[in-house]
């Protein structure tokens, strides 16, 4: 009998904390992105707030200390304002602050996010209702691990272009990944074909949207990497001058797109999910998003083209400069 007590014990929890998560995380996410006025104000500029360096650890007294060092830096103002990030680097530094003491590195943990999102992923696959649950309750431990690493990379001095493109993989692959695992788990317990078309659907463009600007941007890199070794240098300058992107006015389109775009992200679909999987309703997911990424897709590949490099052209002038 306490065994059974026990077992709804711990499922109640498992219900309650999840509810927890969903509802939070939307409540705050939508504060953010239509009521936080400091944070819509300066969501696109690169702010500065001055840290403390060179603490050791045994002179840190406090939090308040702790959080000067690994929480304060050349941060976009969404960094500063969200109340959503204000709720994770809460538990983020408290766990910094444990971890810093350790000989574990920003590396290693970045690489343990990468592991909790496939575990999440391999959790929804079994499209088992509390293994989605406990699928759903990762996620909020892989942001608050997302902090951390950065954090604790603040802390002991070890920012790296290593550590940078490991955490842009594990961004990367989040989504799709936990895209994955639901498809799987929906069409194992529905055997419906059109979850699966609209689950792949969803996978495939959710990489697709997030590639985009990465690919143009590789591009042009290669392209700086040749013209700084005296390459191109001639045809580039036969080419008008770009106008740049700040002269470009955002049409109303432009606008109403940027505001309703943040709720399209994953970032804001996780906690989606929360409320889904808590009253079984993951198919929901993959039929709405299922049909709106590839549109998605469509909107800012067009809009790649249309944009092109004018804010990048910039980088180049110098080594045009030298060759006059």
């Amino acid at each position: 009998m306490m065994v059974i007590s026990l077992i709804y014990g711990l499922k109640a929890i498992l219900v309650f904390l999840v509810a927890i998560e969903g509802l939070v995380g939307i409540l705050t996410y939508i504060y953010d992105h239509v009521l936080n006025k400091k944070l819509i104000g300066n969501e696109d500029k690169v702010l500065f707030n001055p840290r403390k360096e060179d603490k050791e650890i045994e002179k840190l007294k406090n939090l308040k200390e702790l959080k000067a060092i690994c929480q304060k830096s050349y941060i976009l103002g969404y960094g500063i304002y969200s109340i959503r990030l204000k709720i994770i680097k809460f538990f983020s530094i408290r766990l910094t602050s444990l971890l810093i003491k350790t000989p574990i590195t920003p590396n290693q943990i970045t690489l343990f996010t990468i592991l909790l999102g496939f575990l999440s992923g391999i959790f929804f696959s079994l499209g088992n209702y509390w293994f989605s649950l406990i699928a759903v309750l990762l996620l909020p431990l892989y942001l608050i691990l997302d902090a951390v690493d950065g954090e604790i990379a603040r802390y002991k001095k070890m920012s790296s272009s290593d550590g940078d493109f490991i955490d842009g993989v594990a961004h990367l692959i989040l989504a799709p990944t936990i895209y994955s695992g639901i498809t799987i788990g929906v069409f194992k317990t529905t055997n419906n074909i059109i979850f699966l078309i609209l689950g792949i659907s969803l996978i495939l463009f959710s990489m697709f949207v997030t590639t985009l600007q990465p690919i143009k941007n590789s591009k042009f890199l290669y392209k700086l990497i040749n013209v700084s070794k005296g390459k191109y240098v001639n045809e580039i300058k036969k080419r008008q001058p770009s106008k740049g992107i700040e002269s470009i006015k955002l049409s109303l389109f432009k606008k109403i797109f940027k505001r309703t775009y943040p709720f399209l992200r994953f970032a804001f679909i996780e906690y989606l999910i929360a409320i889904a999987a808590l009253f079984n309703l993951l198919p929901i997911i993959l039929v709405f998003f299922g049909i709106i990424y590839p549109f998605l897709w469509i909107i800012f590949f067009t809009n790649e083209i249309k944009k092109g490099t004018s804010d990048l052209e910039y980088l180049i002038g110098p080594y045009i400069e030298n060759e006059t």
